[in-house]
This record gives structure tokens, sequence and C-alpha cells, in this order.
């Protein structure tokens, strides 16, 4: 359920286009055919439930995104937002009809190729600070890295960590 008004900010007018071709759907693999013939892929495959979902997703964005300025917001005003680190990722992406598929499947970009957005105002971070990075990470390694930031130490955990610290990455 999106609620008003992000059910209704966009249109295909502002979607990308649909990622398939007529030559993906034929395959004689099993399992890739059992999934593109499943419920949700063949919903995914009418372009009239691909707009209503679209339609809520990105509503759904923006309204993580405006509940987001509210925080920055809350934290700017009791003075947190210098030494607030930040963190936004999601644990997978969904196909939304792409490939003729409607979830998370396979390892086509759209799937496994996920945002991680990093706020560090630490100033061991400027020399990143506004940058991309393509560099290939794994959930894993966010827990070794709030522990880092947070003072901790790995070893010094009652628990083996796996994952390595992305202090490398974000300090640059």
């Amino acid at each position: 359920v999106v609620p008003a008004p992000y059910h209704s900010l966009y249109g295909p007018q502002d979607f990308l286009p649909v990622v398939r071709t007529e030559a993906e759907r034929q395959t004689d693999h099993p399992v890739l055919g059992a999934f593109m013939n499943a419920p949700v892929a063949n919903a995914f495959s009418r372009d009239d439930i691909r707009e209503k979902v679209l339609r809520a997703y990105m509503g759904l964005i923006k309204q993580i995104d405006d509940q987001m300025g509210k925080l920055f917001q809350h934290l700017e005003d009791t003075g947190r937002m210098q030494d607030t680190m930040i963190v936004l990722t999601s644990d997978h992406g969904d196909y939304l009809g792409d490939h003729w598929l409607g979830e998370k499947m396979f390892f086509h970009d759209t799937s496994v190729k996920v945002p991680l957005i990093v706020y560090d105002p630490s100033t061991e971070a400027d020399a990143t600070r506004g940058t991309v990075c393509d560099a290939l990470i794994e959930q894993i390694d966010l827990l070794p890295t709030f522990v880092e930031v947070a003072g901790g130490k790995a070893q010094d955990l009652d628990h083996i960590l796996e994952g390595h610290s992305l202090r490398p990455i974000l300090n640059g």
C-alpha cells in the first residue's frame, strides 16, 4: 500500500524501458523456463501490471527520500549530523519485468547490483566524499565496517566476523 500523494506521483513517462527480448523467452533450460513461467513472472510480463507496480515502487522510493530528508533535518537540528554515519542499501534488486522475470531470481545486474550509499562525516572520508566507487563488496562487509567505525576491533568480539571493513574504500 502506497499512501497519497506517493501512489500517483509517477507514470509511464518516468519509467526506464523494460530490458527484455523475445529471444530470452526461447530457453530450453528447465530452471529458467520454470521461473519465466511462474505466476509472478507472467504478471510482470504484462505492461499494465508492470506499470501499476512501478508507480508504487517509485512512489515508495520518493517516500523514503522524503523521510530521509526529515531524518537529516533532525540530525542537523540536534547537532548530530557530524557524528552520525548513514548507510543506505538493499538486500537485492527486483526484475520488475526485465528479462521476463518478476522478482529476484538470477544474477543479472538488475537483481544483484544494489546501491550502497554511505554518508561518513569523518575527516578520514574527505578524500572520497562525493565520489562513486564500483568496487565489488558484499553486505557481509557492513558489520566489520560498523564495528571499526564505532571504535571496536573485530578480533575483540566474541564472534567471528566474516567480511572486511570498508574503511579502506571509504577513506581512499
